[in-house]
């Protein structure tokens, strides 16, 4: 306890164990150590949950299950925290929860999107505490997510939620289209009149929302975004 890691560049894995147990990140001893890329991963199969705990910083963090962070670690635990990570990814159809007023910065790029059949919950652990989550860089357009009890209030853009997504309520700095399940789904940005103009056309699929773990396949055999 209280001993300092040279993270260096390295990349820590935690997986949940075969017999579907959850997996544990502690960091409370050690406020504010430095991190390189930190990613849990599930291979049970089984429901399992990453419980995430204390003040650290991080390059990358990649969440492939439900995960709660925490000041300190406990399932029911919501000591507030002080997080800072370059890159957050998070998982379609997963559950994310904060600890009421503590602060989650994201430098460079967050995730948060969910996909048409698997949407993202990002919320507070108290329902009706907010907790912060402060959105410094990169894209704030998202969809297919229900969010509840988050301030966003620190970020340097509204972060803009499209109508795949909902309002569970008390919000801050959120921007929300009315909710319309049946709002046509735009994944080739790319309007019309482009199509006649003569000049040549670049497809990207980012309005599919995609995160770094997904993949496209176009007819010539690319499955990058564009």
């Amino acid at each position: 306890n209280g001993g300092v890691v040279d993270a260096g560049t390295s990349h820590i894995i935690f997986y949940d164990l075969l017999n579907g147990s959850n997996s544990t990140f502690n960091s409370a001893y050690n406020p504010g150590q430095q991190y390189y890329d930190i990613s849990f991963l599930t291979r049970s199969g089984a429901s399992t949950k990453s419980f995430i705990a204390g003040n650290f910083k991080a390059n990358k963090v990649t969440l492939t299950n439900d995960a709660r962070f925490s000041g300190n670690y406990g399932d029911t635990n919501n000591d507030s925290f002080n997080t800072t990570i370059n890159t957050l990814i998070l998982q379609p159809s997963k559950t994310y929860s904060l600890a009421p007023a503590s602060n989650l910065t994201i430098n460079d790029n967050l995730y948060l999107s969910g996909s048409p059949c698997r949407v993202t919950t990002l919320q507070s652990t108290v329902s009706g505490s907010a907790a912060n989550l402060n959105v410094l860089g990169g894209g704030t357009n998202h969809d297919f997510a229900t969010i509840k009890d988050i301030n966003a209030s620190g970020s340097y853009q509204t972060l803009r939620m499209d109508a795949h997504s909902t309002n569970a309520g008390n919000n801050t700095n959120f921007t929300f289209k009315p909710y319309d399940a049946n709002a046509p789904i735009v994944g080739l940005t790319i309007f019309n009149s482009t199509l006649y103009s003569g000049s040549p056309i670049t497809l990207t699929a980012e309005g599919f929302f995609p995160n770094p773990a997904t993949t496209f396949l176009w007819n010539d055999g690319s499955t990058g975004s564009s």
